[in-house]
């Protein structure tokens, strides 16, 4: 994965790379701004747009100048044009303000402190939970986990909308704490994902649930980004080969 940022809000000729990156850095610093563009670009390949407008107003797109590139796609962003282009010659372009999405399969995550999106079906699963947008505090609802397929590799023993504890045997999930279900969701995103993005990934998290995930994303198939304002996030990422 590769990302050009020509020119966008403060940010200037930054270039980033890596299948598996952190960004650490103070307030400001152009962290979501990765985060978002990247999410514009990956989603459009995908089944339709999705990025918070709040970090990438209109008025900023309209200056934005990105290069993105992705496995076997390459994205240009030229103000409110997106150009993608696949190795097989495949060529496609959309304004970044429509909705829509080139179909290209690929199953894209954004996990920040209140909630999970998933852009995509997955193979074998679609809908991993019971929406597309799925909360981990306040309406727990969609907080179900309808694929077994991913079930079967989370930490805890899950069946739709329970888990299992040893205590107190089958239980709901949305009876778990904060932690806990965002933990789950991190889990699932990293078993169906081609892109996964966390935005403030130590929140609710203890610090051995935070050393098994980083674990699990260098081994995980999907393409990572993290945002991070830890130092003990970083430095366990670097042990486990994390950019």
């Amino acid at each position: 994965m590769f990302i050009q940022i020509k020119a966008l809000k403060t940010l200037r000729d930054v270039v980033i790379e890596g299948d598996k990156m952190v960004l650490y850095g103070p307030n400001g610093s152009g962290k979501s701004t990765v985060i978002h563009s990247l999410l514009l670009a990956l989603t459009k390949l995908s089944a339709g747009q999705y990025y918070n407008s709040d970090v990438l107003p209109r008025p900023v797109l309209e200056r934005a100048e990105a290069v993105v590139k992705f496995r076997k796609f390459h994205v240009e962003i030229s103000g409110y044009n997106l150009s993608a282009k696949s190795d097989d010659g495949k060529l496609w372009s959309s304004p970044v303000t429509s909705s829509d999405g080139w179909g290209q399969g690929l199953v894209v995550w954004h996990i920040d402190e209140v909630k999970a999106r998933q852009i995509g079906v997955a193979k074998k699963c679609g809908i991993v939970f019971g929406g597309e947008e799925t909360h981990f505090a306040g309406d727990l609802e969609l907080f179900v986990v309808r694929c077994p397929e991913v079930a079967r590799r989370l930490y805890l023993e899950v069946y739709y909308d329970r888990s299992y504890d040893p205590d107190l045997g089958w239980i709901f999930i949305r009876r778990l704490s904060y932690g806990q279900r965002r933990r789950l969701a991190i889990e699932a995103a990293l078993e169906t994902g081609d892109f996964v993005a966390v935005e403030n990934f130590e929140a609710g998290l203890h610090v051995d649930y935070i050393a098994e995930l980083i674990k699990q994303i260098a081994e995980s198939d999907a393409e990572v980004v993290l945002e991070t304002h830890s130092g003990l996030v970083l430095r366990l990422a670097m042990r486990y080969g994390l950019h």
